[in-house]
């Protein structure tokens, strides 16, 4: 019994290691930009309210996606994968940023 006990062990232990490895090799980190002008967080940083102007804000991210000049108000827009992306494939996400002055 003592054997038995041993031997059911090892292979407990060995297919626990081999359903791990197969489980994160699946997993990797993803992110692409499919369409659109990304914002990222640094871009949120040089965004200071009242420390840009319309000029600046075109000059860095080019022509956005609604532009309501009237009401000085444009705004960006942008999709893609991101997340951790897991055998079951990538994750969609979409963003938008709207800014007015």
């Amino acid at each position: 019994m003592g054997r038995l006990a041993r031997l059911s062990r090892r292979h407990l232990t060995g297919l626990a290691l081999i359903a791990a490895s197969l489980a994160l090799s699946g997993c990797l980190p993803l992110h692409t930009v499919g369409e659109g002008t990304e914002v990222t967080t640094q871009d949120l940083q040089w965004l200071r309210a009242g420390e840009r102007d319309r000029r600046q804000v075109l000059a860095r991210f080019g022509a956005p996606d609604v532009d309501f000049e009237d009401q000085r108000t444009i705004a960006y827009a942008w999709s893609g994968t991101g997340g951790l992306v897991y055998l079951a494939g990538p994750v969609l996400t979409r963003h938008a940023l709207m800014g007015t002055w």
